[in-house]
């Protein structure tokens, strides 16, 4: 059944200007879904290093309760 479907069916031609805008539109929209992912991760990226600065500038200040307890344990 399917096999008579498929012989007698008519077939498909597409032109070659068809051909090329299609292309060219799917190669537009992959590379603008490429950029939009990576502007995307650039800016959470420079979230992550806003808040890693202010825990290393904790850190090194000794403003963290476990950096405390061990600064308080060392021998003066």
């Amino acid at each position: 059944m399917i096999m008579q479907i498929v012989a007698t069916a008519t077939p498909v031609t597409i032109e070659l200007p068809t051909a090329v805008s299609v292309a060219v539109w799917t190669i537009t929209v992959l590379f603008a879904v490429i950029v939009w992912f990576l502007r995307r991760e650039i800016r959470n990226n420079d979230e992550a290093h806003k808040e890693l600065r202010a825990d290393v500038k904790k850190l090194l200040a000794g403003d963290v309760a476990w950096v405390r307890s061990l600064l308080e344990r060392l021998p003066r």
